[in-house]
Formats: structure tokens, sequence, C-alpha cells
């Protein structure tokens, strides 16, 4: 399987599950809030709270703004590896913004419930970033970082469920769109991406 069957098939999975929660709620989701009412209120709960609030849009903010510094100061250097890490920079912000906007767009699907999870979309979002860009300057730590962006964007998940901010297929579908749009871009961009690196075995 190709990337861009897996980010056709993320974006068709997000659409899926945004159709499906129209209406009555999925089962899922009745079964992830009855499951999780009991920690609501506990210790569970507020550290749940505590961890969604951090791990969230200013996390985005700040790594949007932490790239265009870095970028800005890299062109002003004017020598070919100032303007290359220049253009790492603004390929990476293209990334991340298109990633993150992906919570708009649910908007146009989620009026009732709320959006699909802006918190779950915004880290999801770094975390791709992260990988994609770690492929240009750290290979060898490529892996891990993979593994720890995809396990801050489950805990995430996992809080604002917990925290009944939003429901189980609203975090999936958020994490399905910001897959699919990310890796179209970043193919177009011109990252060096392998299927592996999202986690799919590649038989291309």
């Amino acid at each position: 399987m190709n990337l861009q069957r897996v980010a056709l098939y993320s974006l068709a999975g997000s659409l899926g599950l945004a159709l499906l929660s129209i209406g009555n709620p999925p089962l899922v989701d009745l079964w992830a809030e009855a499951a999780t009412e009991s920690w609501r209120n506990s210790e569970v709960g507020r550290t749940a709270e505590l961890i969604s609030t951090a791990l969230g849009p200013a996390l985005a903010a700040l790594t949007m703004a932490l790239l265009l510094t870095v970028g800005r100061v890299a062109e002003l250097r004017r020598d070919r590896s100032g303007r290359r890490t220049a253009d790492l920079t603004l390929r990476s912000v293209a990334v991340l913004a298109c990633c993150w906007s992906t919570q708009l767009l649910s908007e146009l699907v989620h009026q009732e419930r709320g959006p699909h999870g802006g918190h779950v979309t915004a880290v999801a979002a770094v975390g791709l970033t992260a990988v994609l860009v770690s492929g240009y300057l750290a290979v060898r730590w490529q892996p891990l970082i993979a593994v720890i962006a995809g396990l801050a964007t489950a805990l995430t998940a996992a809080c604002r469920v917990l925290v009944s901010v939003h429901c189980l297929t609203d975090t999936l579908g958020a994490v399905l769109a910001v897959l699919g749009v990310g890796l179209l871009l970043a193919m177009r961009l011109g990252f060096v991406v392998s299927v592996s690196q999202v986690g799919v075995e590649s038989t291309a």
C-alpha cells in the first residue's frame, strides 16, 4: 500500500466517522462515555483535564511561532545552509498549518455536537510535522519521535474523551483527517516520507 492510498483512506475514514456521528451518537461513543463517567470527578479526571489543557492548541501555536522564528533567522544568514533551513521550516509551517486547519473543516459536519477534537487535531498536527522534519534533521531518531507523537496524540484523545469534551469517534476522525491531509501535502512539498514512518508496512 503506498502513501497516497494511506492518505486517501484516512480522509475517507474521517469523513465516514463524521457522517456516522450526525444525529444519534454511535454506540461506541455511548459505551466510551459510560465507561469513563465514574472517573470524571475523580483525581484521574482532574489530571486528564490538566493534560488536555497543556497538550492542545497552545502547543501548535508555540510550534508554529518557533518554526517561523527559526526560518526567519536562517533566511537572514543568506548562505546555502541558511536557505535550506529556511526552505525546510517554510514547508514544515505549511504542513502544520494545513493539518491544524482540518479542525475548521470539521465544523461543517459537527455543528450539533461540536467539531472534531481541537486539542487532538493540534497535537496530531505537531506530531506529524515533527516526524517529517526529523527525516531531515535526525533520521536515526525518527522512529522514536513517531512513537512519542503517537503516544501524545493518543493520550490527548483519551483525556478529551475522559473529561467528556469530545466523543471517541470525534477524536479518531480528527487524527485521520490530520494524517490524510498531512501525508498528501508532505508528498506534494517533497518531504521524504516512507510508509513505514507512519506505521504501515509498505508493499511498494
